[in-house]
């Protein structure tokens, strides 16, 4: 039995320092692949979202004409994309 704790300490650090790389690989990776899709256009990840400032105070903006405006913009953002991807597959 006590025989067995240096070589069950061994396999304990063995698979600690196994997770520990693995998840520095995933981490890296994840890293490398953001980097490449940033330079393709028309992919959404690369793209900043444009901040809209209106003229009128958010005060005097109706909460439901508020809401029926993001929709409408969520919609007309997702149909730009959906057509900026379809132009790009067209294309290979």
């Amino acid at each position: 039995m006590v025989a067995a704790i240096p070589e069950l300490l061994w396999w304990v650090i063995v698979i600690f320092m196994a997770g520990i790389i693995g998840q520095f690989g995933k981490s890296l990776t994840l890293k490398i692949l953001d980097r490449f899709s940033k330079g393709k256009d028309g992919d959404e990840k690369g793209e900043r979202e444009e901040v809209t400032v209106s003229a009128e105070p958010e005060a005097e903006v109706d909460p439901k004409e508020l809401k029926k405006r993001t929709k409408e913009e969520k919609k007309r953002r997702k149909k730009e994309a959906k057509a900026r991807k379809k132009a790009g597959d067209d294309g290979l």
